[in-house]
């Protein structure tokens, strides 16, 4: 089969064969819950089929999830987080669950207590879940130093809401060197414009049938 990144620079073309799935914010509250956002449970299906083809191929996947409590929260959610305004992915609350469909069958639920502690929780084999205090899933995380020793060098970035976690989460990981992929139709907020910016830093744009046919 023709390598589908021969004309890309050897510095920015992915190795999926050495790639980890992040799946960004894909909670209830933000699919269909207190806070929808547009085009959200649009991508659900192709996640899914993105999801299990990464279980098949054995390469770690990683949901990264918001949990808003007290005060540590994006200053623009602050205000109206203190003030209980904003029921929106509260620790324990079925709005701040994975959506349905996208976990594996044995999948235990968040702890919320291991989560915002810094901890990493297992989900299943080479699956696990963390949370990201801010847009990005790098900052204050563990997540570069996890991707580094199992010998990752490029991310694969799938979910919600394109012009904010997954662009923080792929410029960030240009920052740590990862080579980066935007799966454009399995992330919510995708436009021509979001794409190109992400481009002019070396993120490269597939589908998720571009994956299925390149991932081994």
């Amino acid at each position: 089969m023709p390598d589908p990144f021969s004309s890309l620079d050897e510095h920015v073309r992915p190795h999926l064969d050495s790639s980890a799935l992040l799946v960004i914010d894909m909670q209830n509250d933000f699919v269909d819950g207190t806070l929808p956002v547009a085009g959200t449970s649009d991508v659900v299906p192709l996640l899914s089929i993105l999801l299990d083809a990464y279980r098949r191929a054995g390469h770690p996947i990683v949901h990264v999830v918001r949990l808003y409590t007290g005060t540590d929260v994006d200053p623009v959610r602050r205000t109206a987080i203190a003030r209980d305004d904003a029921p929106i992915v509260r620790p324990g609350t079925t709005g701040s669950r994975i959506v349905d469909g996208l976990l594996p069958d044995s999948a235990p639920g968040l702890d919320a207590e291991l989560l915002l502690a810094g901890g990493r929780q297992p989900l299943g084999p080479n699956e696990s879940v963390l949370w990201k205090p801010r847009w990005s899933a790098f900052h204050r995380t563990g997540l570069a130093g996890y991707l580094t020793d199992l010998r990752i060098d490029t991310v694969v970035v799938a979910g919600c809401n394109f012009p904010n976690c997954p662009r923080a989460t792929m410029f960030d990981a240009s920052n740590h060197d990862f080579r980066v992929v935007s799966v454009t139709d399995a992330t919510s907020g995708t436009t021509s414009d979001r794409l190109a910016d992400a481009r002019s830093i070396g993120v490269v744009t597939m589908t998720v049938s571009d994956i299925l046919d390149t991932l081994k």
